[in-house]
């Protein structure tokens, strides 16, 4: 795996497959199941296997593990340098957000994301 790695967990009405038409408006390139392949970058959009089993009590900084929907955005093949990669998925972000997501980002350098890596 590449060392240019972020999760993003997503909370919105949609379904997987309307996340993915987002995620491949938002960034282009070419599907390949729940696979888009765009620019250096590899995303996979999933379901979250937590989302149907959240404790009684979540803190609330801690309720995004729950969301619905992941999106995992991966480096691909050293072709991409941080800063480019940073602004992929910050962009991507962005997009889900104004479209009415949540997301939340779960890497190493979250704060360098917008709003620290938390949209909602």
């Amino acid at each position: 795996m590449s060392d240019l790695y972020t999760k993003i967990f997503v909370r919105t009405p949609g379904s997987r497959a309307d996340l993915l038409g987002h995620v491949r408006t938002a960034l282009g390139g070419e599907v390949d199941g729940w696979t888009l392949l765009a620019d250096n970058v590899e995303v996979d959009v999933d379901t979250n296997d937590d989302a149907s089993s959240p404790p009684e009590k979540v803190a609330e900084l801690d309720a995004f593990l729950y969301f619905p929907l992941t999106v995992e955005v991966v480096g691909v093949g050293g072709r991409i340098e941080l800063e480019q990669y940073l602004k992929r998925v910050g962009s991507l972000m962005t997009y889900l957000h104004d479209r009415g997501m949540s997301v939340v980002a779960a890497c190493d350098w979250e704060d360098q994301l917008p709003s620290g890596g938390r949209l909602r």
